[in-house]
């Protein structure tokens, strides 16, 4: 028998809208970042410092002072959207300087191979490393890095390293210190396959009480039950090891200043009110917190600053949505908790009617909220705190659509 056709995406999409509670509007602004990796042009993006991200094939890219980075799962090569970085400070100010090899098993230790090898940007910066002759065997070679914490219990640490290896050979990284026992590291270990070309692996690590010395491990070395390692010559680029709750970007020092400054982006003046509607209107986000538990703001839509005039999502292990009038909260409502991977959260305001809604949730509404006058739509920054994560849409209604489509929307 003949199979039924599949579908086009674009009857796909005309489907579903047929038979989900959509709106029969179309949007205001839809800013797909994930899917369109550009700026609109009423976007102003603000970062004073070289930045850098993963492109779509899973390559390292420089992105130089204000202009926005689009990034990309460093295993998947998916998607992410636009990032946004509050200021981060790598540990090591020479992170491209990589040691052959130390804590290896004895003299000798892993050997250099070369200098001045082509880095991920085309550089001369790389070095490569031979991990093969390491005094014993190669399940005591590693490289090691320090940056002096000799008190890490509490804190937490990401780390990504550039590595480059014969296809189908492996390679461990460790976040490792003395004190902290040789149990199970969680997503401070990795075992990774090398693919033959630049790759980038990242690890993060909260310490336990009791742990000393904090130091970064890559090599074939077999420690916190991770099986040994078979790359034998590898080379290695672009060390950051930054005090955060997950990895963010490449800092690739010393090419780059140790710290980096922070993202944002903003739409004001006649960009912002052609497109906003002080009355009532639907806002819409997806984002990937790359710190769930701290208190963020991926988005504030606000006017004057000394009266607190503002609607703002805000993050910290829960999602919420907040408006402020004449300085008085008069509306905050808690929407649900935030995932790991992306949430999708949908706001809708009106005088005495507003609703909010997160990754499909029932919505939660408040009847009491008077609205402000807004004069700004801020993405990863409010008051002193810079988002840490990733935007991959916004999207904005200049009415207030249905609580049933609010919930449609936020679980697209």
């Amino acid at each position: 028998p003949r199979s039924t056709p599949k579908p086009s995406s674009a009857a796909s999409d005309v489907y579903k809208r047929q038979t989900q509670d959509y709106p029969t509007f179309r949007p205001t602004l839809d800013f797909n970042f994930a899917a369109e990796k550009k700026l609109d042009p009423r976007i102003t993006f603000y970062r004073t410092t070289l930045g850098s991200y993963i492109d779509e094939n899973g390559d390292y890219r420089w992105a130089s002072a204000n202009q926005p980075k689009f990034n990309h799962d460093e295993v998947t090569h998916e998607s992410k959207g636009l990032l946004i970085e509050p200021a981060r400070t790598n540990k090591l100010s020479s992170g491209n300087n990589i040691p052959s090899g130390s804590n290896s098993g004895g003299n000798p230790g892993p050997s250099l191979v070369a200098n001045n090898v082509e880095a991920p940007d085309g550089s001369p910066t790389a070095r490569t490393i031979d991990y093969s002759n390491a005094s014993g065997n190669m399940n005591s070679a590693n490289s090691e890095y320090s940056w002096g914490d000799s008190a890490p219990a509490g804190k937490t640490y990401s780390a990504s390293i550039w590595v480059k290896g014969t296809q189908g050979h492996t390679i461990n990284m460790y976040l490792d210190a003395s004190g902290q026992g040789s149990g199970n590291l969680n997503e401070a270990k990795i075992h990774r396959t090398l693919t033959g070309k630049w790759q980038r692996i990242s690890v993060y690590h909260t310490y336990p009480s009791g742990a000393n010395a904090a130091v970064l491990r890559v090599g074939t070395r077999s420690l916190h039950a991770l099986t040994q390692g078979t790359a034998t010559v590898v080379s290695l680029w672009g060390t950051t090891v930054v005090e955060e709750s997950r990895p963010g970007s490449t800092i690739a020092t010393p090419l780059a200043d140790t710290t980096t400054a922070a993202d944002y982006a903003l739409i004001d003046g006649e960009d912002f009110t052609e497109f906003f509607n002080q009355v009532e209107g639907t806002i819409i986000s997806s984002t990937d917190s790359l710190d769930p538990a701290a208190v963020q703001y991926p988005l504030v839509i606000e006017g004057d600053n000394t009266s607190n005039e503002r609607h703002i999502l805000a993050e910290a292990g829960a999602y919420q949505y907040q408006i402020k009038d004449g300085g008085s909260t008069v509306a905050q409502i808690d929407a649900g908790s935030v995932n790991i991977t992306k949430n999708i959260i949908a706001a809708a305001y009106k005088l005495n009617d507003t609703a909010v809604t997160i990754n499909g949730s029932d919505p939660v509404a408040d009847t009491s909220a008077t609205m402000p006058t807004c004069t700004k739509l801020k993405l990863g920054h409010w008051s002193t705190t810079n988002y840490f994560g990733h935007i991959s849409r916004f999207m904005y209604y200049r009415s207030k659509v249905a609580n049933t489509q609010l919930k449609t929307l936020s679980s697209q």
